[in-house]
């Protein structure tokens, strides 16, 4: 019922479109290729969000963003992976000295997005 209805009415404008197309490639449209050019030939509007905005506050938001994020960084380092540090280099589990376990383990984990 109406998705073939829906589809014919898709196949027509299919097939006008390019009857269309075809015609104004072969230059049988009047006035076709003088309307193409005029289009070509403006300029786009103007964004009126890129009017109205100021990039003084955007800078400011950018930056007070940029400090959250590595406060909260330090905070999950300091309180999470510092002692997770700690506990996987001791004397229970890898015996390594704290200055091994940090540039070891810090540098497995700096890359381990990309293994």
């Amino acid at each position: 019922g109406t998705s073939n209805l829906r589809n014919s009415i898709d196949d027509n404008r299919h097939k006008n479109f390019i009857n269309f197309s075809r015609s104004l490639v072969d230059g049988e449209v009047e006035g076709a290729q003088e309307l193409v050019l005029d289009l070509a030939e403006e300029e786009p509007p103007p964004c009126p969000v890129l009017e109205v905005a100021d990039p003084k506050w955007f800078a400011v938001l950018y930056a007070l963003g940029t400090f959250y994020m590595f406060l909260a960084l330090a905070i999950v380092c300091d309180e999470f992976f510092v002692p997770a540090l700690e506990e996987m280099s001791s004397e229970r589990y890898l015996n390594l000295s704290m200055d091994v376990a940090g540039a070891t383990l810090m540098a497995a984990g700096g890359s381990a997005p990309e293994l």
